[in-house]
C-alpha cells in the first residue's frame, strides 16, 4: 500500500504529464491534422468528420473510458484516471 506522500506525487506526475501531453495536441497534432495512436488520435481523426472540437471529443472519450475502468479495474487505478480528461482539454 502507497502511504498518502506517494499518491500525492504520483497524481502530480500523472497531471504534469497529462500536461505534457495536451500542449502536443493543442500545439502539433491538430494543427498538422495528424492523427496518431491513442484516444489523442482518435479525437483528432472523428474531428474531421463531426462537427465538434478535438478537446469536445477528447472530453467524451476519456469518459467512455472512465466509465470501462469503473466496471472492469479496481478503485485506486480509477481515481488516477479521473484527473485525465479535465486536464487534457485542447
Amino acid at each position: 500500500m502507497k502511504s498518502t506522500k506517494e499518491r500525492i506525487q504520483d497524481y502530480i506526475i500523472i497531471t504534469i504529464g497529462t500536461i505534457i501531453a495536451s500542449f502536443a495536441v493543442f500545439f502539433f497534432l491538430t494543427p498538422s491534422h495528424l492523427a496518431v495512436g491513442s484516444i489523442s488520435g482518435l479525437a483528432v481523426l472523428i474531428a474531421k468528420f463531426v462537427p465538434m472540437t478535438v478537446g469536445t471529443l477528447l472530453i467524451i472519450l476519456n469518459g467512455i473510458c472512465l466509465l470501462l475502468s469503473a466496471i472492469l479495474w479496481e478503485r485506486s487505478s480509477h481515481i488516477a484516471l479521473c484527473i485525465r480528461p479535465f486536464c487534457c482539454q485542447s
